[in-house]
C-alpha cells in the first residue's frame, strides 16, 4: 500500500495548482453522497472554529469516521484527500499525516502494541487506518497483540477525537457479501470502537457508465487520445463485469486501460520492427484505435475466464 506520511514542504505546496477540494470534486467519478459528507465534515469544523474565534463555547464534534465499500471504490483516495483538505483549511492543530495498515498497529512482542498505537496518535494529526480489519485478523477472537492494540486505540479515540482526524477504511457495506464484510468483524471486536465512530461513509460500487468515465480519465492523464467510438465497447464490457462477484471496481478500469496500452505498443512497435520506425510520430504514439480497445477487451475477458476456473456442468438425464 502506498504510504503518505509527514508534512508537505513549501516547495512541494507551491507546485500544487489545485486545492484538495477541487481534486475531490473534479477528479473522482460519481460518489456524490460521499463528497457531500466530506464537505459536511469540513463545514462543521469551520463552524466550530468560528464559534471559538467569537468567544463562544465550541460545540463537541468527534472527528472519527469509517469508510466502507467494495474493493476499488476509492475509499483510501478519499480518506487521503479529506486529510489534505483538513491541512489546507488549517482545521487541526497540526498537519502531520500518516496512512497505515491496521496490522501495523500490532507490536512485535507482548507489551509493544499499546505504546506503538499511542505513538501513532502522539506523532500525527491526520490518521488513516486502511484495511482496519487486518488488526484483528481472520480469527474469531483477536490474539493478545490485537487486543492490546485495540484497547489502546479505544483510549486514544476518546482522548483525541476532537483534535485529530481519524479514518478507518476497509471492505464492508451492502455491496459486500457477508463473508467479506471485514469491517463488521473489526467493529465487533470491541464495542468501544463503534461507539466512538461519528459517521460512516458508504462507497457504492461503480456502474458501467462510470467505469467508462474512469477509463477515459486514465487515458487523459496518460496523454492518450481515444477514438470517437470508444465508449460503446467499454461500457458494454463493464455492463457484464459489474455483476461479477469478484468485480474490482475502479482498479479494473485502470487494468483495462493498461491492456489497451499493451495493444498499442504491439501495433506500433511491430511496425517499427518492420523497418517503419522513422514513420512513428507523436500523433501515432498518442492515438488509440478501436482495434486496440477491442483487443484489450478480448484479453481481459479471457483472463477473467481463467480466473473463474472451470464452469461446472450438471449431468442431464436423457438425450
Amino acid at each position: 500500500m502506498e504510504r503518505f506520511a509527514g508534512k508537505r514542504g513549501p516547495a512541494e505546496q507551491n507546485t500544487e495548482t489545485r486545492s484538495a477540494i477541487r481534486c475531490l470534486r473534479e477528479d473522482l467519478i460519481g460518489m456524490d453522497q460521499v463528497k457531500e459528507q466530506v464537505m459536511e465534515t469540513v463545514q462543521v469544523m469551520k463552524f466550530n472554529r468560528l464559534r471559538k474565534e467569537m468567544g463562544m463555547k465550541k460545540s463537541s464534534y468527534h472527528n472519527v469516521h469509517m469508510m466502507l465499500g467494495a474493493p476499488g471504490t476509492a475509499k483510501t483516495t478519499v480518506a487521503k484527500l479529506m486529510g489534505k483538505i483538513m491541512e489546507e483549511e488549517k482545521l487541526l492543530p497540526g498537519s502531520q499525516f500518516t496512512c497505515v495498515n491496521g496490522a501495523e498497529l500490532k507490536g512485535m512482542y507482548v507489551g509493544h502494541s499499546a505504546p506503538k498505537t499511542k505513538a501513532l496518535f502522539e506523532e500525527n494529526d491526520i490518521i488513516v487506518i486502511d484495511e482496519a480489519y487486518s488488526l484483528t485478523g481472520d480469527r474469531s477472537e483477536p490474539d493478545s497483540f490485537s487486543r492490546e492494540a485495540i484497547a489502546q486505540l479505544v483510549i486514544e479515540l476518546e482522548e483525541h477525537a476532537e483534535d485529530k482526524l481519524v479514518i478507518f477504511a476497509g471492505y464492508g457495506g451492502t455491496d459486500v457479501d457477508e463473508k467479506n464484510n471485514k469491517m463488521k468483524e473489526f467493529i465487533d471486536a470491541n464495542p468501544g470502537i463503534k461507539s466512538r465512530i461519528n459517521s460512516t461513509f458508504y462507497f457504492p460500487s461503480y456502474t458501467a457508465p462510470e467505469m467508462a468515465e474512469i477509463f477515459k480519465k486514465h487515458a487523459e492523464i496518460s496523454g492518450y487520445e481515444l477514438p470517437e467510438n470508444w465508449k460503446e465497447p467499454i461500457t458494454a464490457y463493464f455492463s457484464t463485469r459489474v455483476n461479477d462477484e469478484n468485480f474490482g471496481n475502479g482498479r479494473e478500469a485502470r487494468a483495462l486501460f493498461e491492456k489497451v496500452s499493451v495493444q498499442m505498443a504491439k501495433r506500433i512497435m511491430g511496425d517499427a520492427n518492420g523497418g517503419l520506425q522513422n514513420s512513428i510520430n507523436e500523433k501515432a504514439i498518442k492515438q488509440c484505435r478501436i482495434s486496440d480497445i477491442e483487443g484489450a477487451i478480448r484479453r481481459a475477458r479471457e483472463e477473467n475466464k481463467q480466473i473463474s476456473g472451470r464452469v461446472k456442468v450438471h449431468n442431464r438425464i436423457g438425450f
